[in-house]
């Protein structure tokens, strides 16, 4: 879950992710802090974990009895921070690159770029896909690392007992998009309602963007 105008910005529950966690009544919350090495917030830890606890609570997730432990971890290059001048730096990384054959850096770190977690997993399949499309001489067969493509996916799971399937979006949901969208319009920065022609325009664009891409989630057929 996302929250804004709290020290922290998203919260995980791991007990959904099929994890083995014990005692079998307890779960691992993840609170995420932004925050630069020399701000308060990293320096002064113990206080922002106590501040999260606290908002934690006021939030009617936990109650204070439901703590067990409480460990504080740091990830100092968590994501990619643009800073001026940093496109020729990139790119002189990007061209010695280059001169070493079958060997690709992408990803959030990889590649420099902000991209959402779908696109980091598609560069991923790209990437396998290319890795067994190697010919005899070590060359890779097909030149298409860098451009990622759309594609149709279809994926049906059981977690839990109940029947999970993601999928690409299609022409087809763009009504129920627009419903969820215009229903929930204080959770989006545009908060503007959303007409059936702007749908269309945005998904004609969104078809032609090879850098996005967008699943469905269903929950037992629906």
């Amino acid at each position: 879950m996302y929250f804004r105008n709290k020290t922290f910005n998203r919260i995980t529950d791991y007990s959904w992710f099929n994890y083995d966690i014990t005692p079998d009544n307890a779960t691992i919350l993840v609170s995420e802090v932004t925050a630069m090495e020399t701000s308060d917030k990293w320096k002064n830890y113990i206080e922002t974990q106590k501040t999260v606890i606290q908002e934690i609570i006021g939030e009617n997730i936990i109650s204070e009895e439901d703590i067990i432990q409480v460990h504080t971890y740091f990830a100092p290059h968590a994501y990619p921070i643009y800073k001026l001048g940093f496109q020729k730096h990139l790119d002189y990384f990007n061209s010695s690159l280059q001169k070493y054959k079958n060997i690709f850096s992408i990803g959030r770190q990889g590649s420099f770029a902000y991209i959402n977690t779908h696109i980091a997993f598609k560069m991923g399949f790209n990437l396998a896909r290319n890795v067994t499309e190697i010919d005899n001489h070590g060359q890779i067969m097909k030149k298409e690392t860098t451009q990622i493509k759309k594609w149709s996916f279809t994926k049906s799971f059981y977690f839990k007992d109940c029947l999970f399937k993601v999928r690409s979006v299609v022409s087809s949901d763009l009504e129920d998009l627009r419903m969820w969208k215009n229903n929930n319009r204080h959770a989006f920065f545009l908060k503007d309602e959303i007409t059936k022609e702007q749908q269309e325009k945005w998904f004609a664009m969104f078809e032609k963007d090879n850098s996005q891409e967008m699943f469905i989630c269903e929950l037992d057929n629906k």
